[in-house]
């Protein structure tokens, strides 16, 4: 992990004592069954601590609805900069609590936690630096009740609108909420989605980018939804490590970058792009 000064900020539900004893349990599982669940969580949580140690502070910053993350005062070199978490809600934090309790791992008694969305804890940002402002929508669906964009809708109030939106969730339909664009996205934001290509419905499809073209001003996604066509090269490899190697892929142009820059004295969004990014509409 290369970004030493980083601060390590976490959904207020995954740092749940429910959670940590799940990754807890998934350890001694992992021991038994060679196969851990939550290991990337659990490895993460102890960088954190090592970092906090020799650092002095807190090994995570719990992100919960309209907690500020970072502040920044304005001054004669910088504008003031503000990035305050929009979720998740106290109401999705408490689901996600239950849903722990009874998902507890045991040996010998393994239980699969609830069906019920994970990305109700996602953690969007809001994000303002002088008079601009940028909305991240992580992986954040509407929710139920209480959760999700609907609890966005009724905490989070801001001065202005966000002119660049990172679309939650790959794009997909069950993010979309209304109320999102009317009250907190310009109408000529420039729009930033990344592909979901495994599963049966690989994401965003053609008809969620047009949904988003009517509400944004330009639309850039990070690759195409289908996956490319393997290269020559690739297709050797596979056939000459047939019945050796079950899983052979090109880690290689799978995704581009989509760069979007502005300061305080440009009129609007400078979108860069590293291919196979591109402009979908």
């Amino acid at each position: 992990m290369a970004s030493h000064s980083a601060r390590f900020v976490a959904s207020s539900a995954l740092i749940a004592e429910e959670f940590l004893a799940d990754v807890g349990a998934d350890e001694e599982i992992e021991k038994l069954l060679k196969k851990s669940v939550r290991s990337e969580y659990r490895r993460v949580m102890e960088e954190a601590q090592r970092r906090s140690k020799s650092a002095g502070v807190l090994p995570f910053t719990r992100a919960v609805e309209q907690r500020v993350l970072y502040s920044r005062a304005g001054s004669a070199s910088a504008p003031s900069a503000k990035v305050i978490a929009l979720s998740p809600s106290d109401q999705a934090t408490e689901r996600a609590r239950q849903r722990f309790a009874m998902g507890l791992g045991q040996a010998g008694a393994r239980r699969k936690l609830s069906a019920t969305d994970p990305n109700e804890c996602a953690i969007a940002l809001w994000i303002t630096v002088g008079d601009i402002s940028a909305l991240l929508g992580a992986d954040l669906i509407i929710g139920p009740s209480g959760c999700g964009w609907k609890a966005v809708d009724l905490t989070h109030h801001p001065d202005g609108l966000a002119t660049l939106f990172k679309v939650p969730h790959h794009g997909s339909d069950n993010a979309h909420y209304e109320p999102t664009w009317d009250r907190l996205v310009a109408d000529d934001a420039v729009a930033l989605i990344a592909p979901y290509r495994p599963g049966r419905k690989p994401l965003p499809t053609d008809a969620d980018i047009s949904r988003i073209a009517i509400r944004s001003g330009r639309v850039f996604q990070t690759a195409s939804t289908k996956p490319p066509a393997s290269p020559k090269s690739l297709r050797r490899a596979q056939a000459s490590l047939a019945g050796v190697a079950t899983r052979i892929w090109d880690s290689e142009g799978r995704s581009g970058h989509v760069r979007a820059r502005r300061n305080d004295q440009d009129t609007g969004w400078r979108v860069d792009l590293t291919e196979p990014a591109f402009r979908a509409r």
